[in-house]
């Protein structure tokens, strides 16, 4: 397929996944089934894509998360923590890849900020962490490591 046809049909995947995800908002819904097979599929395709259609990935899985995560979508977090460790753990280290694997995270974290404080909230949070945390500060140090090796 050319490649003004794929960025055409990542844009209307993302489209739809904004106007329809979220049954409630929506007179047009999509089945538990198909969500599940587009949570459990997502992620693998953002990592074969070219940028310009990882953008657009990028923002269906915030989107998606913003709906679904953690709640029903359990395998986002550990199968994001597992392919960032695969990115940027190893040499070589695929520095694009991982780069765009955390804009995920963020993109998905960044709601934290705002949300009014509760222990649904706090549980959340503390889920992530629990996960998050040590593999990123792994890479951190491994990164400062990379850093100090080549001066």
């Amino acid at each position: 397929q050319p490649p003004h046809v794929k960025q055409a049909a990542a844009v209307f995947f993302k489209n739809m996944c904004k106007r329809h995800w979220d049954a409630e908002a929506s007179e047009v819904t999509i089945g538990e089934d198909v969500k599940q097979q587009v949570r459990d599929n997502l992620l693998s395709l953002f990592l074969v894509v070219p940028e310009s259609i990882q953008a657009q990935l990028s923002e269906a899985i915030s989107i998606i998360a913003s709906h679904d995560f953690p709640e029903r979508w359990q395998a986002l977090l550990p199968a994001l923590v597992q392919q960032t460790g695969a990115a940027l753990g190893v040499a070589p280290k695929d520095f694009k890849k991982g780069t765009a694997l955390l804009q995920i995270g963020h993109s998905i974290f960044q709601r934290y900020r705002h949300e009014f404080k509760s222990d649904e909230l706090y549980k959340e949070i503390k889920y992530v962490l629990e996960l998050f945390q040590e593999p990123l500060l792994q890479l951190f140090s491994a990164t400062l490591a990379d850093l100090a090796g080549a001066q």
